[in-house]
Parts: C-alpha cells; sequence; structure tokens
C-alpha cells in the first residue's frame, strides 16, 4: 500500500483494507504492522489494542459515509429537507431517484467499504449491527417515508407500510447487482414504475 507520512492513517488504511478483505478476526496486528512498514511493536504507539484499532476505522468509515451521503444531490440522511427541494414527484421521478440511490449503495467508495465492514462484523460487534440497521435499512426506509407523505398524500403509518413495501425489493436488488447488474437495473426501474402506478391506481405504461 502507499505510505504517507501519517503512520497512524497508514494504519487505518491498512486497517480498512484488512477489516475488509478478510475481517476483524483473521487480520492480526503483525499483518497490519507488515502492510505500514513498520514493527508490530509499533502499532501500539497509536492504537492501544486491534479493537482500538477497529474503532477508529469504523469511525473514520462512518463518518465518509456521512459525508458522501451529505454531498450527493439526494441525501438519504436527510429526507425532509430533501423531500422540500422536489418538484415533479412522479413515477418517472421516483425511478431515477431511486437509480441514484442504488448507484450510491452500490459504487460510492466510502458507502462500499462501510457497508462490508459492518456486514462482516455485525455479529461480533453491536455497534456494526446499529450502523448496518440505521445507514443500510433504517435511513432510506425514512426518507421514503418523507417522500411519500408528499408524492401521494398519505398518512404517516400508509407512508411506513409504503416505505417497507418499495424498498424491500431495491435492497434485494442490491444484492442481485453484485452478479447481474444490467438484470437488476432493469427490474429496479420496472419495480419504480409499477409502484407509483399501483398506488395511483393506473398501470406502469401509463406512469
Amino acid at each position: 500500500m502507499a505510505r504517507t507520512t501519517d503512520t497512524r492513517e497508514d494504519l487505518l488504511d491498512a486497517g480498512l483494507a484488512g477489516f475488509t478483505e478478510r475481517g476483524f478476526e483473521a487480520t492480526s496486528i503483525r499483518d497490519l504492522a507488515a502492510a505500514v512498514g513498520i514493527k508490530e511493536s509499533s502499532v501500539y504507539n497509536h492504537f492501544e489494542s486491534k479493537q482500538a484499532l477497529w474503532d477508529a476505522v469504523l469511525d473514520r468509515a462512518s463518518s465518509a459515509f456521512d459525508k458522501a451521503a451529505q454531498e450527493l444531490d439526494v441525501n438519504v440522511l436527510d429526507p425532509v429537507g430533501a423531500a422540500a427541494d422536489y418538484q415533479a414527484l412522479d413515477a418517472t421521478y421516483l425511478a431515477d431517484l431511486t437509480e441514484k440511490l442504488f448507484d450510491f449503495y452500490l459504487h460510492d467508495p466510502a458507502t462500499r467499504a462501510l457497508r462490508r465492514l459492518v456486514s462482516l462484523e455485525q455479529f461480533r460487534d453491536p455497534r456494526a449491527a446499529d450502523l448496518l440497521s440505521r445507514r443500510f435499512v433504517l435511513a432510506p426506509l425514512s426518507y421514503l417515508e418523507t417522500l411519500f407523505i408528499r408524492m401521494f398524500g398519505v398518512s404517516t403509518e400508509e407512508a411506513e407500510h409504503l416505505a417497507l413495501a418499495f424498498w424491500g425489493p431495491v435492497h434485494l436488488l442490491q444484492t442481485l447487482a453484485a452478479r447481474d447488474e444490467p438484470r437488476a437495473r432493469v427490474a429496479l426501474r420496472k419495480h419504480a414504475l409499477a409502484f407509483v402506478a399501483h398506488i395511483s391506481g393506473g398501470s406502469a405504461a401509463e406512469a
């Protein structure tokens, strides 16, 4: 790996690479020291334990995700603020919006790194499980609930049901995209158009 003049940052980079590729248990302090080019004992000048290094890696990855989300023109972490800017809330708009979110969750480097980290370690570290739930399930659901209240004029309870019905297939299609992204993208757009048509009482072709 490329080294900088900041050994702590180099260790965080090595930790991110090791933890996302092999997981926490299979990544040793010796591995991380070798990746940075320092003695194993020198790692403890920067982190008191491998768990402390993991915590710092997770903190940095979470912050990077939040920054990437805020810079996206569709900020999934700010549903109220984002929804206030929307003008044309129709089927085509929802399909385009969903594709942007799909790209963000699939291809943004910070998002991929955080998702890999928390997915691998969710059963070992409760904080990882919490981040996986909040950032990749609850945040998009909250975002969609706010959007659907405005789109369809439904109650909060109805919007919660609609968000679950809409995001469930999108979440599954992210898994399909890892093997066949073109197929997943076709299904994604059809899902968005058909969803709005169903709620509005029309047809996907009319949307």
